[in-house]
């Protein structure tokens, strides 16, 4: 999650009252992942886990 990512969030948040983060899993992806998924979740939920209008779903 760059902030970027965090500020792309936080601007949709003005227009919608919920929004879901998918991240995305690809077994058939060559490429190693920096994080695994559920270091994605962990971060993500440590970014957004006080903004109840964010889910984060795999």
């Amino acid at each position: 999650m760059t902030l970027g990512h965090e500020d792309i969030v936080r601007r949709t948040l003005r227009f919608c009252d919920r929004l879901v983060i998918a991240v995305a899993r690809s077994p058939t992806h060559q490429k190693k992942a920096l994080f695994s998924v559920d270091e994605r979740l962990e971060i993500i939920s440590e970014v957004f886990g006080d903004t109840p209008q964010v889910e984060c779903v795999t």
